[in-house]
């Protein structure tokens, strides 16, 4: 398969965003060209382009399990310190990949507790993302779980530019 322009460069972010309160991290990345038949095919859907395009390192899954692991340690700062360091230190480069995906979840109780929203009632959401490669991403969750001793699911390198759901303030 022939790349396009776009797959053969290897972006940077924007900037990158540690979240101190949570332990998340994200990098905050340019719009990204989005063909039109995927902007007509979210449009047609009721989904709506996302106001700031980031990719999620640490989202709130493992940000919890960090968070609860700090919890139980004497050397919570230190290990906090070097979370941050550690995601802080790396270039964070991606590739744009020409792959997107309709991502829709039902959010019962129990996953929005794991994903600690509370006061919100079961839900859909869909996501229309775009697949990535992130380079850096296993060597950063070898070296959290090195520096925790947790096992982390690594996520799924993307970008989502669309989103949508069918409780209203879950739309964006």
């Amino acid at each position: 398969m022939e790349k396009s322009d776009a797959q053969e460069k290897n972006f940077s972010p924007e900037r990158l965003n540690f979240i101190e309160s949570t332990c998340g991290a994200l990098l905050i990345v340019a719009r990204p060209i989005i063909p039109e038949r995927i902007i007509k095919e979210a449009i047609s859907m009721g989904m709506e382009e996302k106001a700031e395009f980031h990719i999620s390192v640490i989202a709130s899954r493992n940000a919890k399990k960090i968070q609860d692991f700090l919890i139980t340690t004497d050397s919570a700062q230190i290990i906090k310190d070097t979370v941050r360091t550690e995601f802080i230190q790396r270039k964070w480069e991606y590739e744009l990949l020409e792959e997107y995906f309709l991502i829709k979840k039902y959010y019962n109780k129990h996953e929005l507790e794991m994903s600690e929203y509370k006061d919100i009632p079961e839900h859909n959401r869909f996501t229309l993302i775009q697949k990535i490669e992130l380079d850096d991403l296993k060597s950063f969750y070898e070296e959290l779980s090195k520096v925790t001793n947790i096992k982390f699911d690594i996520p799924f390198p993307h970008i989502t530019l669309f989103s949508g759901s069918d409780y209203e303030p879950m739309v964006k």
